[in-house]
């Protein structure tokens, strides 16, 4: 279908959504296989998402406005105080957590508002070093609690993406819409996400991103030389993601995370 499309319009630029669009196998063989060449998938892909795009025709062709504003994120979730306890600076917060994730720990990561979509992009996010295979299945059977062969995604500084990711497409990375072949040196050292055939759907994280999670990921960064997290998202098998506070702690207390982060607040067991 997508040969046939192109073959009639000639056209390089791809935008689609539907649920089918949330297949990241399909849009990274969309990106591989056909002649597309700029693809753009709304990270809300299904009925969500096309509410927006009912606004944005009421913004643009009914009420006449110009004024375009790019996609840079989807954090438009409810935002939630940060105001109580003893609160810890951005740098001792970073500097304990990346020294927690070497060390082998799992970390619930809750920080500002919630994703809009089902991807988790790091403001509700499960967090943890990819190096070793293992922790594939220790995700899975202590807090995820489903199948061993479904992988996670490795969340990589965005200009460090080639490396390990040749084929990535620029605009579905940010929102871990595509699934690409991980090199031989992504796979060394992001061995729990790289599925088994090779692959991993993957996310990128600029620098203009919004928060502590990209800084998380230059911090581990400092310490390894590896620039690349396990990120999934923050919920247990049959359970949305996690939205308020509240939501956070009761999945942290029934599942066998080692670590919250609640802001600039940290809760351990």
């Amino acid at each position: 279908m997508m040969h046939a499309l192109y073959k009639k319009t000639r056209i390089p630029n791809l935008v689609y959504g539907g649920g089918v669009a949330l297949n990241s196998a399909l849009n990274g063989k969309i990106i591989r296989q056909t002649p597309f060449k700029d693809v753009f998938i709304f990270p809300a892909a299904g009925d969500d998402g096309g509410a927006v795009g009912s606004a944005l025709y009421v913004y643009h062709h009914i009420l006449g406005n110009k004024k375009r504003y790019p996609l840079e994120n989807v954090f438009l979730g409810q935002q939630y105080d940060n105001h109580t306890g003893n609160r810890m600076s951005d740098n001792k917060l970073l500097d304990f957590v990346s020294d927690q994730l070497i060390a082998g720990k799992v970390v619930g990561w809750f920080e500002g508002r919630s994703e809009f979509g089902p991807r988790a992009l790091g403001h509700r996010s499960i967090i943890a070093d990819p190096k070793k295979a293992e922790m594939r299945t220790i995700v899975n059977t202590k807090i995820k609690f489903r199948e061993e062969f479904r992988p996670f995604a490795p969340v990589v500084l965005a200009e460090h993406t080639k490396r390990y990711f040749p084929d990535c497409n620029k605009n579905l990375s940010p929102f871990m819409l595509g699934t690409y072949k991980a090199s031989a040196q992504g796979k060394k050292i992001s061995r729990a996400t790289t599925h088994v055939d090779n692959t991993s759907r993957i996310q990128t994280v600029e620098k203009h991103y919004s928060g502590k999670y990209r800084k998380l990921i230059e911090t581990f960064y400092r310490k390894t030389k590896r620039q690349i997290l396990l990120n999934t998202s923050f919920n247990l098998k049959g359970e949305p993601i996690v939205e308020t506070p509240e939501d956070a702690l009761k999945t942290f207390y029934k599942s066998g995370l080692d670590i919250l982060v609640l802001g600039n607040y940290i809760v351990v067991k």
